[in-house]
């Protein structure tokens, strides 16, 4: 790891209930990782805590099993290997009960921990803590968010970590940063933007300096009409849709479209 991502991971694990935003492209994997050792490994010195899973939740199928492949190749998870688990459909309630209750780290889906929760066959105070990936999806009616309110309900002591590397997704509407961390549940902020010193004094180097000539090409003509009927297509719509009382999009203008974050704002 990168110093600076070792610096990422000290100061989010300091508070039990913080987000960390880092740029893209700066590692959250390999810090939500690191992290997620960590605790494990502090975790099963305690015999009673060793018995506590810790949660990481909204992570998708494929991601899950790459971040399990990764765990169990680097040296580092040596003696804690086999306790990253990713936990699916597949698994039935009884052997998921039985994994849970022998503590670890599972990645598990959101909705399966639900039907567990409400079903009182995971207790709230029987779980360590949960890591939140991808925080920005993270929705108000989201799965996730629920399994959120249940844990901190029924568990005040548990840490909650949320981490996100889609910075201009939290900025995106009133107060977005802020719902987001009140669905979940988390206090404290760690920002590693890649104008950040530590960042640079890591990725800055004399022989990997690069000289950049930005090159504009002219569009043809056609090209340009065709990119004018859309634009004048997508602004009718936008007024059209500012027109219902019901709906909270008078901070969105057509020129946002060029963010993926435009989209992911008109869905919710």
């Amino acid at each position: 790891m990168l110093e600076y991502q070792q610096l990422a991971v000290d100061e989010w694990l300091a508070s039990p209930a913080s987000l960390a935003i880092l740029g893209h492209g700066l590692g959250v994997q390999k810090i939500l990782l690191e992290a997620l050792r960590r605790v494990l490994a502090t975790a099963q010195l305690d015999p009673e805590r060793a018995k506590r899973p810790i949660i990481v939740l909204n992570t998708a199928q494929e991601e899950s099993e790459l971040l399990a492949k990764r765990a169990s190749e680097d040296p580092k998870w040596t003696g804690l290997q086999n306790k990253l688990c990713v936990i699916g459909s597949s698994l039935g309630v009884d052997g998921r009960k039985a994994a849970l209750a022998q503590g670890g780290a599972f990645i598990v889906n959101a909705r399966l921990l639900v039907t567990d929760l409400l079903g009182d066959r995971l207790r709230p105070e029987s779980i360590e803590g949960v890591f939140v990936n991808h925080a920005h999806d993270v929705g108000e009616l989201s799965a996730d968010a629920f399994v959120l309110r249940l844990f901190r309900v029924g568990n005040q002591k548990g840490f909650v970590r949320a981490i996100s590397d889609m910075p201009d997704r939290l900025v995106r509407g009133q107060g977005q940063l802020e719902k987001v961390m009140q669905r979940c549940f988390v206090s404290d902020l760690e920002i590693w933007p890649r104008i950040r010193k530590d960042v640079q004094q890591c990725l800055r180097h004399e022989e990997w300096e690069q000289d950049v000539h930005q090159i504009t090409l002219e569009l043809p003509q056609d090209v340009k009409d065709i990119q004018g009927h859309l634009l004048n297509i997508m602004q009718s719509t936008l007024q059209e849709l500012q027109k219902d009382p019901n709906l909270d999009l008078g901070h969105l203008q057509v020129r946002d479209s060029v963010s993926p974050a435009f989209e992911a704002e008109l869905q919710q």
